[in-house]
């Protein structure tokens, strides 16, 4: 199990990514931003009814997300979603800090 979160971004949110890995595959994970006061934004109804306007939100990007990473099994191979770009750069930062943190190198 690989555990990784990036520093609070300049909008007061950690990226945090929870993986499970087994004979060298990812078999589970599970992303999200969570907010300084302890919130979950994909789980934060009235910002994702805000940022429908824009095509997306996390309840439709963060699975999509998940779901190419268990598919491809290379974070390079996940193409973004439009308008969830600067979270897919997160998405893959939180991974490199599970890695790196894991002292598994």
């Amino acid at each position: 199990n690989y555990i990784g979160e990036t520093p609070f971004d300049d909008y007061g949110y950690k990226h945090s990514v929870r993986f499970e890995m087994k004979n060298g595959c990812v078999i589970s994970i599970d992303y999200d931003e969570i907010h300084r006061d302890g919130h979950a934004k994909q789980h934060d109804n009235e910002y994702c009814r805000n940022m429908l306007q824009s095509g997306t939100t996390p309840a439709i990007a963060y699975p999509s997300y998940e779901s190419a990473m268990l598919k491809n099994q290379d974070f390079n191979k996940i193409d973004a979603v439009s308008g969830a770009s600067y979270s897919l750069f997160r998405f893959k930062l939180a991974i490199l800090y599970a890695v790196l943190n894991s002292g598994e190198l």
